[in-house]
């Protein structure tokens, strides 16, 4: 049974690497190393602190909806179609006033 890698683990290993960079004994490697190690570290930890956020601020402030618009609409009418046009290159139903169609972006001349 292989057990799952978290991001604790992660840590630790760039931790261990961090050691062994420090025993390196050509210099320029050795700054170099610990510099990509250390940013590592870095980046591992913005990221754990930001996930841990998210779920604090998700929980509180946030609660997921449906969607307000529908993006494509084939099988049904799209109720912004104010004539029953179609985009010429996606051939979904559109709206002439806005001059672009709403699901793939194309311009209207």
């Amino acid at each position: 049974m292989v057990e799952e890698t978290t991001l604790d683990q992660f840590r630790r290993y760039l931790q261990d690497q961090l050691v062994e960079a420090e025993e390196m004994s050509n210099k320029k490697e050795k700054i170099k190393r610990i510099k990509e190690i250390e940013s590592a570290l870095f980046q591992a930890i913005n990221f754990s602190k930001s996930v841990d956020d998210r779920k604090m601020i998700e929980s509180v402030l946030f609660d997921e909806s449906s969607s307000v618009r529908l993006l494509s609409s084939s099988s049904t009418e799209d109720s912004t179609t104010l004539d029953g046009d179609t985009c010429p290159k996606c051939e979904e139903p559109s709206d002439n006033d806005l001059g672009f169609c709403q699901v793939c972006g194309y311009k209207k001349k």
